[in-house]
């Protein structure tokens, strides 16, 4: 795991390449405390950059940017290749006798570029990356990224230069003052509280999709072409030869069996490492499962878990359970919330761009901690959005069938549910979740149904389900925008509502959110994370069932409940989910309350124009009323705006330097 960063000069610019690419890969040194390098060629005008975090072969045969063994590929690579031994061997059957200098995958993916090309490297390899490699023979670039999306890898062009880097603080050195704000994802982020799995927030930058290549010849890049990210990976096609929920017949015993066998392969390949590794522990299924297979490998394995004081939200006594079953060396931490309003208050700095999913301040933690033990983690990400975690799925079917109702019924419907006064919502909180399935309670009952209610008039299944991943918050900017965003193309919409979720999520939500905060919060503090159940044969498998085989009646991720019930007793798993979660609601009420007001009631508020103060200064009195719990639209409002006054603040420095 490492940084990587590159860049191509006008021709006309008479600066040295080398600096360039030095400032570049200075903000990316948390992720590679072990070393850098740089190459810079005077001529061509380009530079790559690689800071590293050294976990496969120590040695400096494992140093980047590394050639290939004919001087004709330079590279630089983040992530892991799992099966890069293996290629090794059908690089020999190919012909090809390749003095290998050490045993790391990049000198492997190298070799591979160079011999191989990016079409047919990209469908053999396996594992969670992001590289670039320049072929001098064709003056070709060539950037790729893995099929669900675990190793960022972002791209662009301002002022005369075009850039790349694992995160956006290495191309903010690039492109300086030029760049400005992307303001028409700005809807997407206050509504999901990140942007669009394609975007960022400056208009010039982008992300590359996982699963995609780039290829550019170098007079493309100067002259500004177009940048197309191909394909490299699709999701397979549903096989319809498998058997239908009621009576899978030998399926189950077939297909669970074969399940099992690939995820202990994942699980085996991604515990090599010549560093220490552990895994995260929620307690959960999908952690728990990983950390089941894993202790069968490694006896005496390290498992971490992060706990709170507030007992609704803390899992570490159920990880602890489950680690005293496993017999593995189990480390928890638990933090205090004056302590996680501290962190809070630093995230955005720490993630370099607007991102509110509150779940990255215990990551962030939990990272931290771990990495006194271990450099490398195991986590359970991928689980949900393969194998049909999420409530929201079952959410999203049980609406579908109100939409055979008339549009302007339906319409009507909804603004009589959204006049009635949430409090009175409350008290019918029960008998009206029954079109959810679940039993609402607490103080977030009549919010949670009014803001279903709004479902009743989308128009079609996309909307439909867009409107149950939306928190509302858009509703806090000062004028109505479009949430001009690349990720409605990625819903399939001649598939059943369930299925087209799980790929939308899989496409969109996973690298946007989940994979995003756990490569940030991780790399922040030099821990490499890997995430078996992102393996690719994983994937495919998931991605060719049918959603009613993964998802029964009430239950989700039915495959992975029945193979971990093989590992561990049901009574230390099977409970209502959890999730990552943590207090917000209540910090913002307590120990965030001084910090949140300030930014709520400025004085001279940064960018009037792009807030309706009236509107959030009403969320915040009903949130600390105890009205409504509003922390996930408060939240979203607080870290885009200190984002902004934070860069307003640099933009002055700058000006005045």
């Amino acid at each position: 795991m490492c940084g990587i960063a590159g860049a191509f000069l006008a021709p006309d610019d008479p600066r040295p390449i080398e600096p360039v690419i030095t400032g570049m890969i200075r903000t990316l040194e948390h992720r590679g405390p072990d070393g850098n390098g740089i190459h810079g060629d005077p001529l061509l005008g380009f530079g790559f950059g690689h800071t590293r975090l050294s976990i496969v072969d120590l040695s400096v045969a494992g140093a980047q940017p590394i050639w290939s063994s004919n001087n004709d590929v330079l590279m630089v690579f983040n992530g892991e290749i799992y099966n890069h031994l293996e290629l090794r061997q059908a690089l020999a059957s190919d012909g090809q006798e390749i003095l290998w200098n050490g045993h790391s995958d990049s000198e492997t993916l190298v070799e591979l570029m160079s011999t191989w090309g990016a079409k047919r490297t990209l469908k053999s390899i396996q594992g969670m990356f992001a590289f670039a490699s320049f072929d001098f023979r064709t003056q070709i670039l060539t950037l790729s990224r893995d099929i669900a999306g675990e190793k960022p890898l972002l791209y662009g062009r301002s002022g005369g230069k075009w850039g790349f880097a694992s995160e956006l603080s290495a191309l903010e050195t690039l492109f300086g003052d030029s760049l400005t704000v992307n303001e028409n994802g700005l809807a997407h982020f206050m509504d999901r509280s990140y942007l669009p799995v394609c975007q960022t927030i400056y208009s010039e930058i982008h992300k590359l999709p996982p699963g995609s290549f780039i290829e550019l010849g170098l007079s493309e890049i100067h002259n500004g072409a177009t940048v197309d990210p191909q394909l490299y990976w699709e999701s397979p096609a549903q096989r319809k030869d498998y058997g239908s929920q009621k009576s899978p017949g030998s399926f189950a015993e077939s297909s669970l069996g074969y399940l099992e066998e690939i995820l202990k392969e994942s699980v085996r390949s991604q515990l090599q490492a010549d560093v220490p590794v552990g895994s995260f522990l929620s307690g959960g299924i999908d952690s728990s499962l990983v950390s089941a297979m894993a202790t069968e490998i490694i006896p005496n394995l390290n498992t971490f878990s992060v706990g709170f004081t507030d007992s609704s939200l803390d899992e570490a006594p159920h990880a602890k359970r489950v680690a005293n079953f496993l017999g593995s060396q189990h480390h928890e931490i638990y933090v205090s919330s004056s302590e996680l309003a501290e962190t809070a208050m630093k995230m955005v700095a720490v993630l370099d761009e607007p991102f509110a999913d509150s779940s990255a301040i215990p990551s962030f933690i939990l990272s931290r901690f771990a990495k006194t033990h271990v450099s490398v983690a195991l986590t359970g990400d991928g689980g949900d959005e393969l194998f049909g975690g999420y409530p929201r799925y079952q959410r999203a079917n049980n609406f579908k069938k109100l939409m055979k109702l008339p549009l302007p019924i339906r319409r009507r419907l909804s603004a009589g549910v959204q006049g009635i006064p949430t409090s009175s919502v409350q008290k019918f909180a029960f008998p009206l979740s029954i079109f959810d399935g679940n039993r609402f309670g607490g103080i977030q009952a009549g919010k949670k149904i009014k803001t279903l209610s709004r479902l009743f008039g989308a128009e079609d299944d996309l909307q439909l389900y867009q409107g149950l991943l939306s928190s509302g918050g858009a509703n806090l900017l000062s004028r109505s925008r479009l949430a001009d965003s690349c990720d409605s193309d990625f819903w399939v919409p001649d598939k059943g509502i369930v299925d087209a979720a799980l790929l939308f999520d899989f496409r969109t939500f996973l690298p946007a959110d989940i994979l995003y905060k756990v490569d940030r919060t991780s790399m922040a503090h030099g821990l490499e994370t890997r995430a078996p159940l992102l393996g690719r044969q994983i994937i495919e498998f998931a991605q060719s069932l049918r959603s009613e085989l993964k998802i029964r009646p009430g239950t989700g991720k039915w495959h992975l409940r029945q193979i971990l019930g093989r590992y561990l007793p049901e009574d230390l798993w099977d409970r209502p989910k959890v999730g990552f979660s943590m207090p917000m609601a209540k910090l913002l009420r307590n120990d965030l309350r001084s910090w949140a007001s300030d930014r709520i009631f400025p004085s001279t508020p940064f960018r009037e124009d792009l807030f309706d103060y009236q509107a959030v200064q009403r969320l915040w009195s009903q949130h600390l009323s105890l009205q409504n719990d509003r922390s996930k639209e408060l939240w979203n409002f607080l870290t885009l705006s200190t984002w902004l006054s934070l860069r307003n603040a640099k933009r002055e420095r700058n000006t005045r330097e």
